[in-house]
């Protein structure tokens, strides 16, 4: 399994982000109540100053009943309390979760206001592991990768596959849910947070070595970092594409699931392509499955979709990726 995994062109700094917002976020839901406050007592002065007009007579479309900077003020306290929000449903993940602390009764469904004001998670572990002890760490480990070159009697490829060889022999516990693109829950648990950094590192230094390697046997080939944009690709050709990076390693297509399509946008993340708003549940996991069948009810492998695959590989310049959707456009009658 892990042989036929393309770390090269895993951007796993984009899936630590996401991890690491997620995982702020949840910190920061004490403050809900506080912005919900803030949001009501602006909504009961904005109504007080509809209601004083009313009473004067006047009923033609009323100026703004909010200052400008009070509209801003509106504006960034709705923004806080949906993050907010979404960060509760979040709670879960937690090590500190277990189901006895639901309660449908409570108005956060798993404290009251009170409970929620004072829950404070130890999250803060994440971030530190992520944004710092984490790059100063792989910082090191490459350092030593290529000091312990210059004892090696092997040809610098040579060295580099061998140490790749040992790595990808090593046990990992993570590294499935991250090919699938699923949060790692627990994290605020000390143990696992520094667990699971730990495999990121040797992740990262295979990455590392890989791409060491392609360097080596290609080249003439020229890596430089490209913006990437699925803008123009289409639901259809999107489930195409996860096939095909399924067939060339990027994650097991088994574990994208109808009801969660933050889990495919995450999977865009690791695959370096950013797909903002493109993937509907229904809709996405319909296309998913017939690309998948024989009969392709859909018609998602259509030349057409191919060919704006194709086009889309090229514009970033995705060697493999195009490659294979070559061989399958020569398979298209």
């Amino acid at each position: 399994m892990i042989e036929n995994i393309n770390f090269r062109l895993l951007d796993i700094d984009k899936y630590l982000k996401e991890i690491a917002t997620t995982y702020y976020n949840i910190g920061q839901i004490c403050d809900l109540p506080f912005y919900e406050r803030l949001s009501n007592e602006l909504a009961v002065k904005e109504y007080r100053r509809f209601s004083r007009r009313i009473a004067k007579g006047i009923i033609t479309q009323p100026l703004a009943r909010l200052t400008k900077s009070e509209i801003e003020t509106k504006n960034y306290y709705e923004n806080e309390i949906k993050v907010l929000k979404n960060a509760l449903h979040k709670v879960p993940f937690l090590d500190w979760f277990t189901p006895d602390k639901i309660n449908t009764k409570s108005k956060y469904f798993y404290f009251d206001t009170n409970e929620l004001e004072t829950f404070k998670p130890n999250t803060d572990n994440v971030y530190s592991w992520i944004n710092g002890l984490m790059p100063v760490m792989l910082e090191v480990s490459i350092e030593e990768i290529e000091n312990d070159f210059v004892s090696s009697p092997l040809p610098k490829i040579d060295y580099y596959k061998n140490k790749l060889s040992k790595l990808k022999n090593e046990e990992f516990i993570y590294l499935d849910t991250i090919l699938n693109g699923a949060l790692i829950e627990k994290l605020d648990n000390e143990t696992i947070c520094r667990d699971f950094c730990f495999e990121v590192i040797k992740i990262k230094e295979i990455q590392y070595l890989e791409n060491k390697i392609f360097e080596l046997e290609n080249p003439q080939i020229e890596v430089q970092p490209v913006e990437t944009s699925t803008s123009k690709l289409s639901q259809k050709q999107i489930a195409l594409l996860f096939q095909n990076l399924s067939e060339i390693g990027i994650f097991n297509k088994q574990k994208v699931s109808q009801d969660n399509s933050k889990q495919a946008e995450l999977i865009c993340l690791l695959s370096g392509i950013d797909c903002p708003n493109k993937i509907i549940d229904t809709k996405f996991y319909k296309y998913w499955l017939s690309v998948q069948s024989t009969n392709d009810n859909e018609n998602v492998r259509t030349k057409q979709n191919y060919t704006s695959l194709l086009k889309h590989a090229k514009s970033i310049d995705f060697k493999e990726l195009e490659t294979k959707i070559e061989n399958d456009l020569k398979a298209i009658k």
